[in-house]
């Protein structure tokens, strides 16, 4: 659940973060704004892995 919390950081605006996010490296990991659509697929992701584990220990019991 880390991304979420990364994707709230873009609400943040000190310089050390504001600075970060304009080398390559800190784009692709904080990004550049706020996007609720993010937050969905962050958790879409989730509930897909959580679903995926539950079959197959289940296949595996």
């Amino acid at each position: 659940m880390c991304c979420i919390g990364i994707e709230f950081l873009n609400f943040c605006t000190v310089p050390k973060l504001v600075a970060a996010r304009e080398s390559t490296a800190g784009a692709l990991v904080l990004g550049h704004g706020f996007h609720a659509s993010n937050l969905v697929c962050c958790l879409l992701g989730v509930a897909i892995a959580a679903g995926i584990e539950t079959l197959l220990k289940g296949r595996s019991a």
